[in-house]
Formats: C-alpha cells, sequence, structure tokens
C-alpha cells in the first residue's frame, strides 16, 4: 500500500498505539452485534480515491447530515435492509475480526443482513468537509482519510454513542448521498472536546489560540499564513528563530499524530509572569535582546503572555490525562495604516511549549 493508505489502515485497525487500539476495540465491541465476524468470500475493491462531486452548499450539507444521522442510527438497531440501498459503489467497512477492507456495494448488500442491534440516541454531531478536516485534524490524518475518500468530494459525519466516537463517510450525489464507509472510529475525539477561538475574541487571545492549535496539529501552511502576525524573529522555547523556521518547526516529520490526543481547553492571559512560565534565565535574555531583535525595549512593546491550556485524552480511561500547557508571548506594535496614522497589531514574539 502507498504511505497514506498504509497510515489509514494502521489508524482504522488500531495498529498506531494504545490511544487508537482503544478507539478501535469500542468501534468493533459496537459492530459485533451488526455484522458478521468477517468478509468471508465477500470480494475487495481496488482502492481508487477518486474525487467525486464537490461537496455542495450549507442547505444541501444540511440534509446530508440528517440523511447521515439517519443511515448511523439503522446501522446500530440492525436494520442493515435500510442501509442497503444506499451503499456507494465501494464501501469501506471495518469488520468485527478487524479486517479492514473496501467492498463493491452491490456485493456488500447482498451480505447484509437484519440484526439483533440496540437504538442509540446520537450525541456529540459534528460533520467535516474535506477543508475543514484539514484545519481540524492533526497533519497525516486528513492525507490519511484523503487516501481512502478522497476528502474533495466526501463529508465525514461524526458523533458519539456508549462513550465512543464513530464515524461515517457520505458522498454526495445528485439524488441525495452515498455511504462510502459503514461505521469507523472517528478520527475527531480530541477535536469534538475542544474549545474554539471565537471571533470576537482580543486579537491577542485569537492569535494565541490559532497558533498554539496549528504548531500542536503540525499545520506549518497555516501558519506560513499567519506571517503578518508573527514577528520576523521570534522565540522558540530557548532559541530565537525566523518565522519561517516556526511553520517548519510544525512541518517537522511525516505526521503530527500525537496532536490527535491534544484537547485544547481556554486561552487566556497568563496567571503568571515571564520568568515563573519559561525560567528567569530565559526570561532575562529576551529582555536583554529585545532591542537587538526588535529594536525597542520590551516593555516598549507591551508585552502580553498568553497561556493555552491542554490536556491528553488517557489512553486507557479515555478522560482527561496530562495537562500540558502552552505560551505564547504577544507584542504590541504599530505600523502605517495608509491613511496617514499608524494602526496597533499584536504579534507573535514567542512560542513556548
Amino acid at each position: 500500500m502507498r504511505g497514506f493508505e498504509s497510515l489509514a489502515h494502521e489508524l482504522m485497525t488500531g495498529a498506531l498505539g494504545e490511544a487508537w487500539a482503544a478507539r478501535n476495540r469500542r468501534a468493533r465491541a459496537l459492530l459485533a452485534p451488526i455484522l458478521p465476524a468477517g468478509p468471508g468470500d465477500l470480494p475487495h475493491s481496488a482502492n481508487d480515491a477518486r474525487p467525486g462531486p464537490v461537496i455542495p452548499g450549507a442547505p444541501s450539507r444540511q440534509r446530508l447530515a440528517e440523511f447521515a444521522r439517519t443511515q448511523a442510527e439503522a446501522l446500530l438497531a440492525g436494520e442493515l435492509a435500510e442501509v442497503a440501498p444506499h451503499l456507494d459503489d465501494d464501501v469501506w467497512v471495518l469488520w468485527p475480526d478487524n479486517t479492514f477492507a473496501r467492498h463493491p456495494g452491490a456485493a456488500l448488500a447482498a451480505r447484509l443482513e437484519p440484526a439483533a442491534g440496540v437504538e442509540h440516541e446520537l450525541g456529540l454531531l459534528r460533520t467535516y468537509a474535506g477543508a475543514e478536516a484539514r484545519t481540524a485534524f492533526a497533519r497525516g490524518i486528513p492525507e490519511a482519510l484523503d487516501a481512502l475518500f478522497a476528502l474533495r468530494s466526501c463529508l465525514l459525519y461524526a458523533f458519539s454513542v456508549e462513550g465512543s466516537r464513530l464515524m461515517l463517510a457520505v458522498r454526495p450525489t445528485e439524488d441525495g448521498g452515498r455511504l462510502a464507509s459503514l461505521l469507523l472510529p472517528s478520527v475527531d475525539e480530541a477535536w469534538a472536546h475542544s474549545s474554539r477561538a471565537a471571533l470576537d475574541e482580543e486579537e491577542p487571545i485569537r492569535i494565541a489560540a490559532n497558533l498554539v492549535r496549528r504548531m500542536v496539529l503540525g499545520h506549518g501552511a497555516a501558519i506560513r499564513a499567519m506571517r503578518v502576525e508573527l514577528m520576523d524573529t521570534l522565540w522558540l522555547n530557548g532559541e530565537a528563530v525566523g518565522r519561517d523556521d516556526l511553520a517548519a518547526h510544525a512541518d517537522t516529520g511525516p505526521h503530527k499524530l500525537d496532536g490527535a490526543e491534544r484537547v485544547f481547553r481556554s486561552t487566556t492571559p497568563a496567571s503568571i509572569g515571564l520568568p515563573e512560565m519559561i525560567g528567569g534565565a530565559l526570561a532575562k535574555r529576551i529582555v536583554g535582546e529585545s532591542e537587538a531583535r526588535w529594536r525597542r525595549p520590551l516593555e516598549q512593546l507591551r508585552p502580553m503572555l498568553v497561556e493555552t491550556s491542554t490536556v491528553t485524552i488517557d489512553p486507557a480511561t479515555r478522560g482527561p490525562g496530562e495537562v500540558l500547557p502552552a505560551a505564547t508571548l504577544l507584542l504590541r506594535t504599530e505600523e502605517p495604516d495608509g491613511a496617514g496614522g499608524d494602526r496597533v497589531r499584536w504579534r507573535v514574539g514567542g512560542f513556548f511549549h
């Protein structure tokens, strides 16, 4: 298999570590009463994730979300005859024996029989189109899903049930939607429980919240798009780097799957000072080198230290695990506004984690 297709198989089958194995086990426990243990002699389809219709606008997306909800409820209730007519030409299935494979929809439909499922109320519903998945998920996950579904033309529908997160892949069609997958372990567990940076947040809070997410999730391209909000030179932990180096740091490694285990909580002004947050020696160095790096003493830049609280998901309990704070140093700068005056802009002068 190709690189990201192989990664996708490892995500779905739980081979990437205990957190993913726990998601896989919980999903298969829900699937066991519904599906046969394995595919048996069901034919496999070659994986050819060719883009289809582009994801439609909001009204059609709402109808697709209702379609996905109906199909998920029918699957969990064992009403597989209701699901069979809505299968795509090819469908990804995670079987209870942990086989993860793609099958022709018509052959799969013939295999599905009514089962002793249970009616469930779905909770914490979230929908992701391709661009949203690339923003929300740690680098590596959208690429892996794209290898399966072609995210430009597929909608991911994720929900909670019995303490698990499950998802369906839905492909829009002219007459509604088709299921490109049956129930799979969802990749949005951490993101679904994370807070969002509100558009009406104060500018430094919003900048810091966005930066922390992009650094943790490995979104280097999104950090490059923040150039106007970054100082030319800034501190990355104990090292002074160029702003392009910050994006390069986020891009380090083939993926950032650790970010999939981080729940982002609040972003607020720090309750302690810079020396207490990052250590006295480094704080003293930042103050001492401010004029050389930013052409002004630090106090004239009105520094604001902002803290973002993140917490890992405990792989055993699926509850909160280790708290991992990140701190962002924001500096207040002034620049010509093009109308003879100056405008105030907050820029990142340091990121510490």
